[in-house]
């Protein structure tokens, strides 16, 4: 069945993060693979480490970035830090920008708390969104978590861009990964078309900050059930309420159930668990009345529902009918008229809000 919302408000205010004062390290990869080897790296030379003595690297600036750039490297690559330092210094996990290539990161947890940071808004790249020079991709690793947070320390932004050309894996040793550790100290996932993939279920917390933006066609975000997102219908809400799966571009997001353990949010689709595109504009006839048209298929049956509020997903919602039992027939059963379909003049119902969703459905056999 496919399932489409109209969209009243794109959720705006995304982060805009300023890198000032910061040493960038750009590895080449120029004579082998060795992360050591200063002749790897352009002139700054390897990554420098604040906290000699304590496992993992730690940036002296938390602004500072790490680009890869060409064949990634494949030893010495050290276990990045997740927060040595908390509670006084500067200690964060890296930046790392990985424009073309795949690197692998693994980041020892501080007290647990996952891939913690410290100072300053927090922004990482995957890809540099030419899809003709080949696919990035970044894995994050977290070692000795239990999966309590990606942003745990300061009331800082922790965000990620994954560009069309890009792939992000995070895999949590526990059993879910807490995103945020308050309101204060969000989450996000900028996609313009790009690929995010959890291993472990999500705990989103209840704050709303925390957001996948997903903001160009192909763009997508995998997890596991569980935490925040228990099955397909809390995944559904999600994308009705508009306050974690969102597009600032109001892009179609459809949710499918991969059944592995798994869901798929993605922009637009196809087919089953596809998502339609409904335009609705105020009728030309009659005050307080509206015109319908979506994208449909031929052979195909459809349902105009609606709902005064986006608590439960629009597949759930009763089919419109605005005169109640009695009047006139609900919208229901709607033929198909081919690409688009149209439903003209059709009454509001006079609330104050109300919400519109339109559901495909195969036509029943004919019996004999």
């Amino acid at each position: 069945m496919k399932t489409t919302t109209l969209t009243f408000a794109a959720i705006a205010g995304l982060a805009s993060i300023v890198t000032t004062n910061a040493a960038v390290y750009t590895w080449t990869g120029a004579l082998d693979g060795d992360w050591d080897k200063a002749a790897n790296w352009d002139a700054n030379g390897v990554p420098v480490d604040m906290d000699e003595g304590v496992s993992g690297l730690d940036q002296k600036n938390p602004d500072d970035q790490i680009i890869i750039s060409g064949t990634a490297p494949t030893v010495n690559v050290p276990t990045f830090s997740g927060g040595n330092a908390f509670g006084g210094g500067t200690s964060n996990t890296p930046e790392v920008d990985v424009l073309l290539g795949t690197l692998t990161v693994s980041v020892n947890t501080w007290g647990g708390q996952g891939l913690v940071h410290r100072g300053g808004n927090w922004n990482s790249s995957v890809g540099d969104g030419d899809t003709g020079n080949g696919i990035a991709e970044l894995n994050y690793n977290l070692v000795g978590g239990t999966g309590n947070g990606l942003n745990r320390d300061d009331n800082e932004v922790m965000a990620w861009t994954v560009n069309a050309d890009g792939i992000l894996n995070i895999d949590n040793q526990g059993a879910t990964l807490k995103m945020a550790y308050s309101s204060t100290r969000t989450v996000g996932f900028n996609l313009p078309g790009g690929t995010l993939n959890f291993v472990k279920a999500l705990d989103l917390g209840g704050h709303a900050g925390n957001f996948f933006d997903l903001t160009t066609a192909g763009a997508s975000v995998t997890a596991a059930f569980g935490g925040s997102f228990a099955d397909l219908p809390a995944v559904n809400t999600a994308i009705g309420n508009k306050i974690h799966f969102i597009s600032s571009t109001a892009q179609p997001l459809t949710a499918v159930d991969n059944e592995d353990g798994s869901f798929t949010v993605s922009v637009g689709g196809s087919g089953s668990g596809g998502e339609l595109r409904l335009t609705i504009t105020p009728s030309t006839t009659t005050a307080g009345n509206y015109d319908f048209e979506w994208d449909s298929q031929a052979g195909k049956l459809y349902d105009l529902v609606s709902a005064t509020s986006l608590t439960t997903a629009p597949d759930s919602w009763d089919v419109h009918d605005p005169d109640g039992a009695g009047g006139d027939p609900a919208y229901g059963d709607i033929v198909s008229g081919g690409t688009t379909t149209s439903l003209m003049n059709v009454p509001g119902g006079g609330d104050p809000k109300r919400f519109f969703a339109v559901l495909e459905k195969d036509q029943s056999p004919l019996r004999k």
